[in-house]
């Protein structure tokens, strides 16, 4: 399987500006971005109550299995389907699908020196760059990409079963 190439953003202003993480992403999605971010506020004082908000990976090592779950649960119930803490399954389907593409792209070679082994973010220098930014032409680029990821692993665990 081929890697995607992956780096730090880039220090070089014009290259930089190529990579439009608001006007591509955010912008995109700004109600799920923020319901996402919420999510991850609810379940870091779920699993590290008093804790400042961080990734705990031990606990986190699921994501196909349990996005999977959440799509269920929408399939049976709705796009409106809330789990026991009131999270929309969608929010949670969304959050593991990150988690899974975070973990898929530093496997996939992009190193990351500033993401601490334990994921703890807060401990982070935050003026270096924290995560891999893909190079891509375009956002549709990258799109296309991820969708060919998603089928590939979704024939592989097919094949699988």
């Amino acid at each position: 399987m081929p890697t995607i190439p992956a780096a730090s953003l880039p220090s070089d202003a014009k290259e930089r500006k190529l990579i439009p993480v608001f006007s591509g992403f955010i912008a995109y999605f700004p109600l799920a971005v923020a319901a996402v971010a919420e999510l991850s506020r609810i379940g870091n004082e779920q699993h590290n109550p008093g804790q400042p908000l961080h990734w705990d990976r031990s606990k986190s090592r699921d994501e196909l299995d349990a996005q999977m779950r959440h799509l269920l649960d929408v399939a049976i119930s709705g796009d409106t389907a809330q789990d026991d803490d009131g999270v929309l399954h969608l929010t949670k389907n969304a959050w593991r699908a990150m988690a899974k593409l975070q973990k898929a792209l530093e496997d996939s070679g992009a190193t990351d020196s500033a993401r601490p082994v334990a994921g703890r973010w807060d401990e982070v220098d935050r003026r270096k760059p924290v995560g891999p930014v893909l190079r891509y032409r375009d956002h549709r680029e990258l799109w296309n990409e991820v969708e060919r990821r998603h089928a590939e692993m979704a024939r592989a665990a097919r094949d699988a079963s």
